[in-house]
């Protein structure tokens, strides 16, 4: 029931945050349990973008997976921007890889 009552809230008023630190940091708020994904620096590869095929519509409809930002780290990778435009997240991604360029 709270799993539910959880996901019912991020369809509501989930936010997906992007945060540079120390590490890379994906954090969805809004919702009765943050969820943070934590990338670090030597472990990044690449950052692209596209429209995602690939996920599984029911797993994008309750928000757990999908989006048009993909990073690759450690032969895997993690989406997010579901609800962005690909024009957005074109933007948004040549902005990471510049900040990326920075630190490598």
């Amino acid at each position: 029931m709270v799993w539910i009552i959880d996901l019912f809230l991020w369809q509501i008023r989930g936010v997906e945050q992007f945060v540079i630190t120390d590490r890379i940091e994906i954090i969805k708020r809004g919702k009765l349990f943050k969820s943070v994904s934590e990338i670090d620096f030597i472990d990044f590869e690449s950052i692209t973008y596209d429209d995602d095929k690939t996920t599984p519509f029911w797993i994008k409809l309750v928000g757990s997976s999908g989006g048009k930002i993909r990073i690759a780290y450690l032969g895997r990778g993690i989406r997010f921007g579901q609800d962005i435009s690909l024009i957005m997240a074109e933007i948004v991604s040549k902005e990471i890889d510049d900040e990326m360029r920075k630190y490598a």
